[in-house]
């Protein structure tokens, strides 16, 4: 009986638990493993066979493990405390041995490790693609002080997916990740990164390559907070910088000139902080730079193009956005005396730098660049030049630059195809010379933008306007005539007038009268209203006039006699007679004195225009917006020249104050001011040609005392030069003096 419940309970078990537990703690309880363990216990699992969910085929867990090398599984903590570079670097010695003995795995770090010394990543050979470095979710934080936090030297065809590399700031390692060559033998290629990631702090480089071909790396961020002598991105084909390792011999020869080909960048990030630019490239062949962005925190340059001569760039594609807090350069060109780019291609819609594009180191004399792309959108800023001295480049290819803005003349012996914008001459060729016939008036005056009309009684205002740079010619400002703003109120009413009287404002000089209508008067016919009445008798003109010289205004017209007026006038840009003046590089104001206490003075702003002719076969000539800089393709050594005033033997206008400089090359200066000047230093220009003359001619206002500098022979100073007159001078180069000739 009692065997018999025993069995009955043990079938309605089985048949009421089985179908809810799991395939495998079935095979638990009734087939226990054959290493003895127990369910709960612990010790080698090693041969235990495990089906996957969805599986079909069992596998034991040595199989299993054989496939990912797991540095938690070697002893890694991964709390970012803990030095877990004794566990990681067991864990990548064992898969070494395995991707070198020709099978495939995967070396996973899972979480963020710390490691106080390197990791051992060299001498690992994969044929067939088929070793993976995978720190998706992951991170290694590196406090290998001076050390390379992953040194993957003589490591090839290895793929790297999320790897991501911190700096520390207190115990900085050198480098973050370094992959290389160990001999003149290409033993590093084929590598491909997805989405590497260093940051922190790293004396020497974020990611340090050298000579490793094929290699491509895919949204790349290689940022480097170190401020000393460092990189973020170091691309060194000829080994410059001498390469050493921790854990492998390095028989490569520092400069040994092997082929450094075919790495590939998309959409890479590089951020540099030290003194240093960003990024630094040497020896590069079919490299490719797309859409890549560069900021510079601490250095002038953004990206080091260098060439010792082991190896020339070759097919190099910068696609490159460089800015910078302190740039000044997009690009330095170092290394060698003379350096030469074949098939380089530079692109960049615009630059952050204040100087130039391309900067040529100390040293360097010369750039060839042969079967070159140089393509800019659009300059940053008017002073940044494509090449800091254009006369030491020497480019066949192509350039673009922007037609809309002022850009520099390229340079002084480009030949290939030109692009102004959209539109492209196949073959150009600029010359070593410019010869310019003429300028008139750069940065001179050309029309008038108010910002106030103001409001004026009585007397008509004067003008001023405010005086160019360095000595340019300054722009003249007469107001001729006013407009009516409003007709004032009556003075005195007078008699025998009658409503609808039509009363003319009298002693005026108009080109359109003032004119009113009586609205209503005493018992005597005194005027006590008015209306305007330019509607009906002038079809609604503004009257404009000389403001009148004194208060009241006499009026004629109507039946009475004895009306007078009051009024207001003001100023607008129709009232305004200007000259140009010369030399402003900034917009001048101009500014009216105010007819009475407590009237609001009109303003102005003046804008900017110039005008050039040039000899058509010398060359090409480009003016920027204000037409106070000119950019000519020279011998100089600049292809920007700013020109002050103007030049070959212009004359000059000149209101004179206290003291004026004669603009260099100016044979003519005519002084125009309306007063009286008590005293005037002029200051005039030496080290001439023989011979020079200038002329002075004052046209209105005496000077009482004029004073020459450097004395002119023949003139005493704080002598008289009156009204209407006028007196020569000729500069003589062998007593390099001046004399007056009349």
């Amino acid at each position: 009986m009692n065997m018999l419940c025993a069995i009955r309970f043990a079938t309605i078990f089985f048949l009421l638990v089985a179908p809810i537990m799991a395939d495998t703690e079935l095979r638990t309880l009734f087939n226990p493993p054959t290493s003895g363990l127990q369910p709960g216990s612990t010790g080698d699992a090693s041969g235990l066979s495990v089906t996957a969910q969805g599986g079909t085929t069992a596998r034991t867990n040595a199989d299993r493990a054989a496939d990912t090398f797991n540095v938690m599984d070697y002893g890694a903590k991964c709390d970012a405390l803990t030095d877990d570079a004794t566990a990681i670097n067991s864990a990548a010695a064992a898969f070494r041995t395995a991707i070198n003995a020709g099978k495939s795995g995967t070396l996973r770090i899972p979480r963020q490790c710390r490691i106080n010394s390197a990791i051992n990543l060299t001498n690992i050979t994969s044929p067939i693609y088929s070793a993976f470095i995978d720190v998706t979710g992951g991170s290694i934080l590196c406090a290998a002080t001076g050390a390379v936090c992953l040194d993957a030297t003589g490591s090839d065809h290895l793929n790297w997916i999320h790897p991501h590399v911190k700096g520390d700031q207190t115990n900085r390692p050198r480098v973050g990740i370094q992959i290389s060559r160990r001999s003149n033998a290409i033993d590093c290629a084929e590598q491909r990164f997805d989405y590497p990631k260093t940051t922190g702090y790293f004396t020497f480089a974020a990611f340090y390559e050298v000579g490793c071909e094929t290699v491509s790396f895919t949204a790349e961020h290689f940022e480097n907070r170190d401020t000393g002598n460092s990189f973020a991105y170091v691309a060194d084909g000829p080994n410059y910088w001498n390469v050493h390792s921790a854990f492998t011999s390095i028989t490569l020869g520092q400069n040994y000139g092997a082929s450094f080909i075919g790495n590939e960048h998309f959409m890479p990030t590089y951020v540099g902080s030290g003194s240093q630019s960003a990024v630094w490239l040497n020896g590069t062949m079919k490299h490719r730079f797309n859409n890549a962005y560069v900021l510079t925190l601490g250095s002038p340059y953004g990206v080091t193009i260098f060439d010792n001569g082991a190896f020339p760039h070759t097919e190099l594609l910068a696609d490159f956005h460089v800015e910078g807090t302190v740039m000044t350069d997009a690009f330095l060109i170092a290394g060698s005396t003379s350096i030469s780019l074949y098939g380089f291609s530079f692109i960049d819609h615009t630059s952050g730098g204040t100087n130039s594009y391309f900067k040529l180191a100390p040293g360097v004399s010369s750039v060839t660049a042969t079967d070159a792309v140089f393509r800019i959108s659009k300059p940053a800023s008017l002073v940044v030049k494509l090449f800091d001295d254009a006369t030491k480049w020497t480019v066949a290819g192509k350039i673009t630059v922007p037609a809309t803005a002022y850009y520099p003349t390229p340079v002084p012996g480009f030949t290939g195809t030109l692009c102004l914008g959209s539109v492209c001459t196949p073959t150009v060729t600029i010359p070593s010379a410019l010869t310019v016939s003429s300028v008139s008036n750069p940065g001179g005056v050309g029309s008038l933008s108010f910002t106030a009309t103001g409001s004026f009684r009585a007397i008509k205002p004067s003008c001023t306007v405010t005086a160019p740079p360095s000595g340019g010619q300054q722009a003249g400002c007469i107001v001729n005539t006013v407009d009516l703003q409003s007709y004032g109120s009556i003075s005195a009413g007078g008699s025998g007038y009658t409503v609808n009287d039509a009363i003319t404002y009298g002693g005026l000089n108009c080109s359109v009268y003032p004119m009113i209508k009586v609205a209503a008067v005493d018992g005597a016919g005194s005027v006590t209203a008015f209306t305007s009445n330019n509607t009906a008798q002038n079809g609604g003109t503004q009257p404009r006039c000389n403001s009148p010289a004194a208060y009241p205004i006499a009026t004629t017209g109507g039946t009475g006699s004895g009306l007078s007026m009051t009024a207001a006038w003001r100023v607008t840009a129709a009232n305004i007679t200007f000259t140009a003046g010369a030399g402003y590089t900034t917009s001048p104001t101009f500014t009216f004195s105010s007819g009475e206490a407590g009237t609001v003075a009109a303003s102005a702003t003046g804008n900017l225009s110039a005008s050039f002719t040039a000899n058509a076969g010398g060359g090409q000539l480009l003016l920027d917006s204000t037409g106070s800089k000119i950019g000519v393709s020279g011998v100089a050594g600049s292809p920007m020249m700013s020109l002050g005033a103007m030049i070959d033997n212009s004359g000059v206008r000149q209101s004179l104050g206290g003291a004026y400089t004669v603009p260099a090359n100016t044979s003519l200066v005519r002084f125009i001011q309306a007063d009286t000047v008590a005293s005037s230093t002029v200051t005039l220009p030496v080290a001439l040609a023989d011979g020079q003359p200038i002329q002075f001619v004052n046209y209105a206002g005496s000077i009482t005392a004029l004073t020459f500098s450097p004395t002119v022979n023949g003139w005493t100073n704080g002598s008289t030069l009156a009204a209407n007159t006028g007196l020569r001078v000729r500069w003589d180069s062998i007593s390099n003096a001046w004399y007056r000739e009349q």
